[in-house]
C-alpha cells in the first residue's frame, strides 16, 4: 500500500527559522539603538555649536556697540545686556 506523503514542517525546522529570525531582530535592535544614539549626538553637537556663534556674535556686536542682537543677547525682563565691569 501507497501512504501519502507527510506535509507540513517539523517541529525542528519550525525552532531553526524562529531562531534565526530572533538573531537578526537582536542584531536590527543593537545597531538601530547605535544609529539613535548617534543622531542624538550629532544633534546635540550642531545645537552647541550655534549656540556657541550666537554667543560670539553677540558679545562683538556688544563690544563694538552695534543694535545686531539676538534673543539670547536679552535678561529676563527682555533688557538688552550690557558690557560692564560686574560678573553675576
Amino acid at each position: 500500500m501507497r501512504t501519502a506523503p507527510e506535509r507540513g514542517f517539523s517541529i525542528i525546522e519550525l525552532l531553526v527559522v524562529v531562531a534565526i529570525i530572533a538573531i537578526l531582530a537582536a542584531v536590527g535592535l543593537f545597531a538601530y539603538n547605535v544609529y539613535i544614539s548617534s543622531s542624538r549626538d550629532g544633534v546635540t553637537s550642531n545645537r552647541l555649536e550655534t549656540i556657541d556663534r550666537t554667543i560670539d556674535n553677540d558679545l562683538v556686536s556688544i563690544r563694538n556697540d552695534l543694535q545686531t542682537r539676538s534673543a539670547a543677547a536679552r535678561d529676563d525682563l527682555n533688557n538688552e545686556i550690557k558690557v560692564s565691569s560686574i560678573c553675576e
